[in-house]
């Protein structure tokens, strides 16, 4: 018999965030149709276990989980998931197993190119999530170099 007592608790991790037209761009599609703004969250969790996330907007979004690093110039390297419209009306979900004592990296996006607005996202898991902002410095890992892009908020990958 399972007891109430015997479920762990879930918590929420709340971040918002607005991606604008001084949001990070880059082409999520290979170089057709367009930029699309995003912005990229640093995640650490203390304890390992099931974690969801979920984004909550009036735009549609889309939503990839890396883990180490991102690198707008190749999309695929590190990428753990990406999706869009797992919550319906145009809204991300990702669940994941994620592991303490690694370094995990939110895209967060939109479905179409050249979309402003507002997007908050939640985290839940047996643990609270922290997110830090990676923009202002971003570090990407190309060819085997780390280059530093001090504040740098356009970044194209054609």
């Amino acid at each position: 018999m399972l007891y109430l007592a015997d479920i762990p608790p879930v918590i929420q991790s709340i971040y918002s965030l607005n991606l604008i037209i001084n949001s990070q761009v880059y082409d999520r599609t290979g170089c057709v149709g367009g930029y699309y703004y995003y912005e990229a969250l640093q995640m650490n969790v203390i304890t390992s276990g099931p974690y969801t996330f979920s984004s909550n907007s009036m735009i549609h979004t889309y939503g990839y989980l890396y883990r180490d690093h991102f690198n707008p110039f190749n999309v695929t390297e590190n990428l753990l998931f990406e999706n869009y419209d797992g919550c319906g009306y145009g809204l991300f979900k990702l669940a994941a197993y994620l592991y303490s004592n690694t370094t995990y990296i939110l895209i967060v996006t939109t479905l179409a190119p050249n979309v402003a607005g507002s997007v908050e996202i939640v985290a839940s898991g047996p643990t609270i999530v922290a997110f830090n902002l990676i923009g202002e410095h971003l570090h990407i890992f190309l060819n085997s170099v780390t280059k530093s892009i001090q504040n740098g908020k356009r970044l194209f990958a054609c």
